[in-house]
């Protein structure tokens, strides 16, 4: 059991806000996903192919509209939680840096249910998926909204190189660093669990700009030292994982026979005639 006073005075923004924020996030994914599969079960896509539509232009297309579906979503989010709801880690950040984290973690889910629809091919499957997805998504904010969690595990410097490559499986879904990110603002927006005393201690004032270059370090009173980098550092990491669903798009979009009904050779970004076709 966590001493009572962990939980005297606490703040729910702060504690569970992730856990029901990232549902907006997840809403996106949920229909982006659904779209791409139906248009994969029912061949839609080779349809395309047939009029002349190339492969670029159809995920270019399907990238620009899922991102203005992200943007529209997230900004209007962001206005109503901040202007009418007045939800206090809103209300005492700034409103771009608050809207920047939720438009780049929902293009990272975006650009996940791009990467798991070129590996999906029955309905089943992308059902499976999405409700796996977003219950680990859940689950995973859930804990780490517990007081210390973050430090604790996942950024713990005295933690063993298996724990940590453990740990670094998290980093692969979105919501990891979205949950963090809300920490960074809401530790100093509205209050923040001191690991040696155990209390929530309040804030004082607002996040300013120059609060996304802010690190944490410390010692837990069993004097275990833990570092979290700064919400600059995280959001560059977002950023890397989106590309690498890019390319794992790509790769199995161009591998696999169930997505271009021709499939490229494995090694196929080897070949100097893939990317200069005029050689052959």
């Amino acid at each position: 059991m966590a001493p009572s006073r962990v939980y005297d005075d606490i703040d729910m923004v702060t504690m569970y806000g992730a856990f029901y924020l990232i549902l907006v996030p997840l809403s996106v994914f949920i229909i982006v996903f659904d779209e791409l599969i139906r248009e994969k079960i029912d061949h839609l896509r080779q349809g395309m192919e047939l009029l002349g539509t190339q492969n670029g232009a159809y995920w270019a297309s399907w990238v620009v509209s899922a991102t203005f579906l992200n943007v529209l979503v997230n900004s209007e989010f962001c206005l109503l939680a901040t202007y009418y709801y007045k939800f206090s880690v809103f209300v005492r950040s700034p409103l771009p840096v608050n809207l920047l984290m939720m438009i780049l973690v929902t293009q990272a889910y975006v650009m996940m249910a791009c990467f798991f629809t070129t590996v999906t091919n029955s309905r089943t499957t992308a059902f499976s998926i999405n409700f796996s997805l977003v219950l680990v998504s859940l689950v995973i904010n859930i804990i780490i909204s517990e007081p210390s969690t973050l430090k604790k595990i996942f950024y713990n410097k005295d933690s063993t190189m298996v724990f940590k490559t453990f740990t670094w499986i998290f980093h692969l879904n979105p919501c990891f660093h979205f949950a963090k990110m809300f920490q960074d603002i809401t530790n100093v927006a509205c209050s923040s669990l001191n690991p040696k005393t155990v209390g929530w201690e309040k804030s004082t004032r607002h996040f300013d700009y120059s609060d996304i270059f802010l690190e944490q370090e410390g010692a837990f009173f069993t004097q275990e030292k833990y570092h979290v980098p700064s919400l600059l550092q995280t959001s560059c990491e977002t950023f890397y994982i989106c590309l690498m669903y890019v390319l794992l798009a790509w790769y199995f979009d161009s591998i696999l026979s169930q997505n271009r009904g021709v499939p490229q050779p494995k090694l196929f970004f080897l070949s100097p005639f893939y990317w200069i076709p005029s050689l052959q």
